[in-house]
């Protein structure tokens, strides 16, 4: 898992590598404001993990690029997100 911060636009960005029910490993991207209850989780499919791996990394070194700093969360839990069921 890495955990990264911008403390200036007072964003987050989380990213791991995880095999989803299909046994596809996936890239997940959840990202949103520090501050508020704003958030967004992606999946994105990889045909290996190695793939997944060298995917990740890509898009750690663009939020580097763009102005992100490693940090570190208490729990991974504080990012874990709910269903919601729209009527």
């Amino acid at each position: 898992m890495i955990y990264m911060v911008n403390h200036q636009k007072q964003r987050f960005y989380w990213l791991s590598i995880q095999e989803d029910i299909f046994g596809q490993w996936c890239v997940v991207k959840v990202y949103g404001g520090l501050n508020n209850s704003h958030y967004r989780e992606i999946w994105e499919a990889c045909e290996s993990r190695i793939l997944a791996s060298q995917r990740m990394f890509d898009i750690e070194n663009v939020r580097r690029k763009r102005g992100y700093i490693y940090a570190n969360t208490k729990t991974p839990e504080d990012y874990v997100l709910t269903p919601e069921i729209i009527n």
